[in-house]
């Protein structure tokens, strides 16, 4: 709109100036093309509208028809300007705002009906959660989350006699009457309950089987480092006479196990 208006002051704006020098506007016949400001700008947004680009200059400016190159100059420069500014920029312009909106409207469109297809109108939650870690998405939205169904719960809680409400239909009748929807399932479902409690036992299992691995080697370092203990107290305790070879194998021996740990 704004930039249509914009369009519009600015014909305006070439209406004015035509007027002005509309002595200069004649058609080959003699007659002129326009009277008044109004009229003139009548005839440019006619011709706009009609898309008679061609005529909405009508002729072009011939220096036979003007009596000096100043006449015929301002009106060249008349219709170049007109054509350029408004033909050419402005509608174009308006017509690529038209169709980038219609693109948007069309994506918007799109968007909602991916949303519409593949969320779950109840919780909220997308297809691919309910694929992948629940039983499928159209099980879910048709056994589990299946609207319809919540609808006939509060046309019932509604129909139904106050004073003959159960628990959970107070609980219901309180929140619908304060325009609460925290009574149904936001981001949760129970099928996806029963997989992330499956996940967490399959988390804590994998838990158990670590800390029982670290157990196991830090028993195993124990048992190294007391094998290397014994390796030098008997290092220490052998008597000088005993070979040199001996001595060497147990070094490496205790080496080894240094190495290890």
């Amino acid at each position: 709109m704004l930039t249509t208006m914009l369009l519009m002051i600015i014909v305006w704006t070439f209406a004015v100036w035509g007027s002005e020098i509309q002595d200069e506007f004649l058609q080959e016949d003699g007659t002129r093309l326009c009277r008044s400001p109004g009229h003139c700008w009548l005839e440019l947004i006619n011709s706009l509208a009609t898309g008679d680009v061609g005529g909405l200059l009508m002729q072009r400016p011939r220096f036979a028809l003007h009596q000096s190159w100043s006449a015929y100059l301002m009106v060249w420069t008349y219709q170049f300007l007109l054509f350029v500014i408004v033909v050419i920029i402005l509608l174009n312009v308006v017509f690529g705002i038209i169709i980038d909106t219609f693109g948007e409207l069309r994506g918007e469109k799109v968007a909602k009906k991916a949303h519409m297809e593949n969320t779950c109108f109840i919780c909220g939650i997308d297809r691919f959660v309910f694929e992948t870690k629940g039983v499928g998405f159209e099980h879910h939205i048709k056994k589990d989350h299946w609207m319809w169904t919540y609808l006939a719960m509060m046309v019932h809680v509604r129909e139904k006699d106050p004073t003959d409400y159960n628990g959970w239909e107070t609980y219901v009748a309180a929140k619908m009457k304060a325009n609460d929807t925290s009574f149904l399932p936001r981001n949760t479902a129970i099928v996806l309950q029963a997989s992330q409690r499956e996940e967490e036992a399959a988390a804590e299992e994998l838990k158990k089987r670590v800390a029982d691995i670290e157990a196991q080697g830090k028993q195993m370092m124990r048992m190294l480092e007391a094998i290397r203990r014994d390796n030098e107290e008997m290092l220490e305790r052998m008597p000088p006479a005993l070979g040199a070879r001996q001595k060497s194998v147990v070094r490496q021996h205790s080496s080894v196990v240094s190495s290890a740990i």
